[in-house]
C-alpha cells in the first residue's frame, strides 16, 4: 500500500516516477495477487459458495460505491469534460479501478479453476501456467479489456502461488536455507532492470522480458514471505500458522 502511495504521489507532483515503477512497483502488486491466493487456502477445502459472497461483498459492492463517488470529482480534478455516459460505462466495465477489476476477476476464475480441478494440485498449476501465457498472448492482441480480464489471467498465477505455497508451507521452510541467495539475486536482477532499462508494467502489459519479470516477480514474494510471513523472521518461528493443531 505504501508503495502504490508513494508511485502515485511522485506521479503527481512530479508528472514522472522518480523512483522507477519496474524496480519496486511490479513487486507490490505481485505480491498482494500472492498474498491473496495464500489466504484463499484452507486445510478443509475452500467454500466456493461463501467465498464468492465474499468477493462480492468485500471487493465488488465496495468498487461500485467507491468508484461512483469518487467518479465526479476525479474528473474535475482531471480537468476532463463531464460525461455521465462515459463515466457509467467506465465502472461498470471495470475500468474504474484496473486493480480491483483484475483482483475480483482473478478470484473469480480461480475458484472455478479449483473446482474444475478438483483441487488436484498438478491440474490446478497447470490450468493456471496456461492462462499465464495466455495472457502474454492476448497482450498483443487488441480486444477490448472487459474487466481487465487479461491481466486476470496473469495475476491468477500469482494467486496459485500463493494458495500453493501455503499448501506446502512446511516444504518451502525446508528452501529457506538458500534465502541469502535469493536475495543476492534479487539485488542483481535490480541493477540488471535498472541498467537495461526493462520495463515491467503490470497494469499495461509493458514488459520487455518475461524470464526477468517471473525471476524478479518470484525471488521478491519469496524474500518477503520469509521476512513478514506467519513463519517469518519478524512474526518469530515459533508463532504456529493458522491451520495447524494445538
Amino acid at each position: 500500500m505504501l508503495a502504490i502511495l508513494l508511485f502515485h504521489t511522485e506521479i503527481y507532483f512530479t508528472g514522472t516516477p522518480v523512483i522507477p515503477y519496474s524496480l519496486y512497483v511490479v513487486n507490490a502488486l505481485t505480491t498482494f495477487f500472492c498474498i491473496s491466493g495464500y489466504l484463499m487456502y484452507r486445510p478443509e477445502g475452500i467454500d466456493i459458495s461463501h467465498k464468492i459472497k465474499s468477493i462480492v461483498y468485500s471487493l465488488l459492492i465496495p468498487y461500485f460505491i467507491f468508484t461512483t463517488l469518487i467518479a465526479i470529482p476525479k474528473t474535475i480534478a482531471h480537468h476532463q469534460e463531464i460525461d455521465f455516459l462515459q463515466i457509467g460505462w467506465t465502472i461498470l466495465s471495470g475500468n474504474a479501478s484496473w486493480f480491483i477489476a483484475t483482483l475480483i476477476t482473478a478470484e473469480l476464475l480461480f475458484l472455478w479453476i479449483i473446482h474444475i480441478a478438483k483441487s488436484r494440485v498438478w491440474i490446478i498449476f497447470a490450468v493456471n501456467l496456461l492462462f499465464f501465457l495466455l495472457s502474454i498472448y492476448l497482450s498483443n492482441v487488441d480486444v477490448y479489456n472487459f474487466w481487465h480480464f487479461k491481466n486476470a489471467f496473469m495475476a491468477v498465477f500469482f494467486l496459485c502461488l500463493g494458495y500453493l505455497y501455503h499448501r506446502y508451507e512446511d516444504y518451502f521452510q525446508l528452501l529457506n536455507k538458500y534465502i541469502f541467495i535469493i536475495f543476492i539475486l534479487l539485488i542483481v536482477i535490480k541493477i540488471y532492470v535498472f541498467k537495461e532499462n526493462i520495463t515491467l508494467g503490470l497494469d499495461t502489459f509493458q514488459i520487455s522480458s518475461y524470464p526477468v519479470f517471473l525471476l524478479d516477480t518470484i525471488s521478491c514474494i519469496w524474500l518477503l514471505f520469509y521476512i513478514f510471513g506467519p513463519r517469518g523472521i519478524v512474526r518469530g518461528r515459533r508463532m504456529p500458522l493458522p491451520n495447524q493443531r494445538t
